[in-house]
């Protein structure tokens, strides 16, 4: 799971400030994701000198300048890409699934695909657990093959 698609993700959902982006996201959603200012600050310059977000200073009177970051076209299309694409979302054993699980980090946004392609990504998911469950029954076979204890 990446800080950059979170960070995305948020953004599709409104903008944000800097701060409160870091509220929303990775305190409150993912507590131990591990992002401090020191490295949240740089990847949001780093995405908007990728166009794929844009930062507006609001000037207040005797306090720091506020940053508010909104989502551009670019960065809607580079989210959409990740949010449709199936890397990561092999099924394996995770005890932490929904800190490290592509899929399930994806799901939190899935409402901004259309139905088809939401459809298609949850059939996608279907079929890759599927498959794992048919490698678990012909591991399970081939041990009882060899006549391994199966408890």
């Amino acid at each position: 799971m990446s800080a950059r698609n979170m960070i995305l993700g948020s953004l599709m959902e409104s903008p944000v400030h800097g701060y409160d982006l870091k509220k929303r996201v990775f305190r409150k959603v993912f507590s131990d994701f591990g992002i401090n200012d020191g490295q949240l600050y740089p990847l949001l310059n780093k995405l908007e000198a990728e166009g794929l977000i844009r930062k507006q200073v609001i000037a207040q009177e005797g306090a720091p300048s506020r940053h508010k970051y909104f989502i551009t076209d670019a960065g809607r299309a580079a989210f959409a890409a990740w949010l449709e694409s199936p890397e990561g979302e092999e099924r394996s054993m995770r005890y932490d699934f929904m800190r490290k699980d592509e899929f399930f980090t994806r799901c939190n946004y899935i409402r901004h695909l259309d139905k088809k392609r939401a459809v298609a990504k949850m059939e996608r998911q279907i079929q890759l657990v599927r498959d794992t469950l048919a490698d678990f029954h012909a591991a399970r076979e081939r041990m009882m093959e060899k006549n391994v204890d199966p408890y």
